[in-house]
Order: structure tokens, then C-alpha cells, then sequence
């Protein structure tokens, strides 16, 4: 049986909770403060905290950071009635927490939100992916992009420009989306313009000027060189999948495309020596996370487009095609091109290795400031 921790110093609201899951398959605990939690923890197994955050003595945050260090596979989330967005950025970006839910909850959302997390967390368990995902705050950024974004923040530069930076990083890219798509039961965001306008330019100064929670690198290091090669791939992928949906699909790129060609790959950093689960571990990472499915499915089956659902498959083998032939030209392991994919969008193959050469020669990797 399934156990779950509530805390919160407001009597009423424990009671609440537990009239609303009184006739729920799981194990129920309340604690009134953090030291409460803390010895309850000590004393039986408890598979998900849910705590408020302002609290005497110790604060939900203070408590979850506690946990995390102490019981690291516990899932831990945040229930409170006060939107402060440092505390929101700083708890989900540092691990602390996995999703910042506003009282007052909707009684169905959350015991469907709750049941869905732990049937996603028993798929990490069963795949041995949780020890990749504890790892996902180290998904790093270049500091040369944090440079940009700060020059570009201080000369007044709009949304939409700031938004064209951040989506040739997937680290930062990612960490954005991860952010604002923790702070409810249902959102899914899967545009980097669309997350900026939520948090607006004071959060994202926060993030990205935040040493303690974000993981910076310098293109010099070894990470970095590493980094630098997973951006340069997304830029090209993105540059072919929106030449491969003007020309062929004659539309716009839409923008979950383009965080698609940006985190598609996310997970071969993480990956280390395993990089044949890259794949998995980046979809599992963005699903997690609460990123939009049509994106999660690119990360999961970029090599292997029609596995995804029928309903994605347009978006699929766009990408395929964008990974696919980004990799040769970058010299990459490029995989086996699935020619299925030509016949699902009507694309004749030499026409099209033509249309790659031609659009890849107008590309100046110049442009791309971390060069």
C-alpha cells in the first residue's frame, strides 16, 4: 500500500485532506510542522510528502530540501495557498520539489495527479531511470548563453528575441519549461515564448543568474565541449525542421516542433557510458517534468518515429528526418534512417538530400553567438 505524508501547521486543512482521501487505497499521516514530518519519516515508510510551505520553524521548503537528503527517493511536492516565485524556482529547481500545487486544490485533479505520479514513478523504479533523473538539476547551460541573456535582458530585448536564444540550449530550454509547467495539476507548456511570457523577465533573471541551482559551464571544459556539440546538434535539427515544414508541409514550424528539435535529444548528457538509453531517459526525464507529450514522444522515439501515437506522427518523422541528417552533417552517429518516413510525408529521397545540402549550405553556424 501506498503512503502519503501531509503537512501542514493548519489543523483544518489536515482535516480536509483527510476526509478527501479517507476512502483512497493509501496509507494516510499528517504532521502539523517540519520536526512532526521529520520523526513520522524516521519512524515508517512514506513514499510521497506533500507539505505546505510557510510554516513556523521550519518552512516547506527547509523540509523538503531535509528530505530529499534523507529519504531521497520519497516524492516530494509542495501544497500552499501563497504564489512566492522564489521560493516556486528555487524548490523546483534544486530538486527540493517536484511540482508547486495551489490550495485551493480541485478534489479530482489532485487525486489524479497524485495517482498518475505514482504510476510514472513505478515505471522509473521498474526501468532503473531514477537515479538519472535525481541527476537532471546537472543538465547544464553554457555561460556564454547566460551572457547573452543578461546583455540582452539589460538592453530591454523583448520575449520573443530572448525566447530565440534560449531555444538553441536544451539544457536552459528544458530547465524553463520544467519550471513553469510545475506549478499546476494540468498545464502543459511546450513553447520556450509561451514559458517566458508566464514567468516573466524578473524570474528568468532569477534562473538564469542562479549559481546554486543551475549548473553553468564554460565551452572550454570537458562538459562544456560535450554541451556545445548536443547545442550545435538541436540548431541544425531545428534549421532542417523548419525548412522541412515550410517547403514539404508548406505551414510554419509549429512551436512545439521547436522544443522538440531542442530537447529531442536531451537525455544523451545525462546518459554518460549508457548512451543506447538516451532516448528513454530523456523522455522520461521530460515526462517527469510535465512537458507537453507530443514533445516527450520525440525524445522517446526519434529514432523509431512510428512507435509514437498515430496522432504524432507528422511531428515525428519531421523530426526523425532533422535528427537524421543533423548527425550526418555534424558527423555524428546518425542511426538508420526509417525511409518510411519519406513515403508518410511524401518526400522523394533524392529530392530531398538535395534540399538538406542546399539548406545547410546557407547556414553560418557564425550566427549562433556560442561560436
Amino acid at each position: 500500500m501506498r503512503s502519503i505524508l501531509f503537512v501542514d501547521d493548519e489543523k483544518a486543512i489536515l482535516r480536509s485532506l483527510k476526509r478527501l482521501f479517507f476512502r483512497s487505497d493509501w496509507e494516510l499521516y499528517m504532521a502539523e510542522d517540519g520536526n512532526e514530518a521529520l520523526r513520522i519519516l524516521s519512524e515508517n515508510h512514506i513514499d510521497m510528502v506533500i507539505s505546505d510551505m510557510r510554516m513556523p520553524n521550519m518552512d516547506g521548503y527547509n523540509l523538503l530540501k531535509e528530505i530529499r537528503r534523507l529519504y531521497p527517493h520519497t516524492i516530494r511536492l509542495i501544497l500552499s495557498g501563497f504564489l512566492d516565485e522564489q521560493e516556486i524556482y528555487r524548490a523546483v529547481l534544486d530538486g527540493s520539489a517536484k511540482n508547486y500545487l495551489l490550495k485551493p486544490w480541485e478534489p479530482d485533479k489532485l487525486m489524479d495527479f497524485i495517482k498518475n505520479t505514482f504510476e510514472l514513478y513505478d515505471k522509473l523504479c521498474a526501468g532503473k531511470y531514477l537515479n538519472y533523473i535525481e541527476n537532471m538539476r546537472f543538465l547544464p547551460t553554457l555561460n556564454c548563453v547566460i551572457e547573452e541573456i543578461n546583455k540582452m535582458l539589460e538592453e530591454g530585448a523583448g520575449i520573443s528575441e530572448i525566447a530565440e536564444i534560449i531555444e538553441m540550449d536544451p539544457g536552459l530550454s528544458a530547465r524553463i519549461l520544467q519550471l513553469v509547467n510545475s506549478s499546476s495539476y494540468d498545464k502543459r507548456i511546450g513553447s520556450v515564448r509561451h514559458a517566458l511570457f508566464c514567468l516573466g523577465h524578473h524570474i528568468l533573471k532569477n534562473i538564469v543568474n542562479d549559481g546554486e541551482h543551475t549548473y553553468n559551464v564554460d565551452q572550454e571544459t570537458e562538459a562544456g565541449s560535450l554541451y556545445k556539440r548536443i547545442s550545435r546538434h538541436a540548431v541544425v535539427t531545428n534549421r532542417l525542421m523548419k525548412a522541412t515544414y515550410k517547403t514539404y508541409l508548406g505551414k510554419e514550424m509549429p512551436e512545439i516542433a521547436v522544443t522538440a528539435s531542442a530537447l529531442h535529444n536531451v537525455g544523451v548528457f545525462l546518459a554518460g557510458e549508457n548512451q543506447s538509453l538516451h532516448n528513454e531517459i530523456g523522455g522520461y526525464l521530460l515526462r517527469w517534468w510535465g512537458i507537453p507529450e507530443e514533445a516527450v514522444e520525440c525524445a522517446f522515439f526519434h529514432h523509431q518515429p512510428f512507435s509514437a501515437s498515430r496522432e504524432n506522427y507528422e511531428l515525428l518523422c519531421v523530426t526523425h528526418l532533422g535528427n537524421y541528417y543533423a548527425s550526418s552533417y555534424l558527423e555524428h552517429k546518425a542511426g538508420k534512417l526509417d525511409l518510411r518516413v519519406l513515403d508518410f510525408l511524401h518526400i522523394d529521397k533524392t529530392h530531398y538530400e538535395n534540399f538538406v545540402t542546399d539548406t545547410l549550405l546557407e547556414f553560418d553556424f557564425y550566427q549562433c553567438f556560442w561560436n
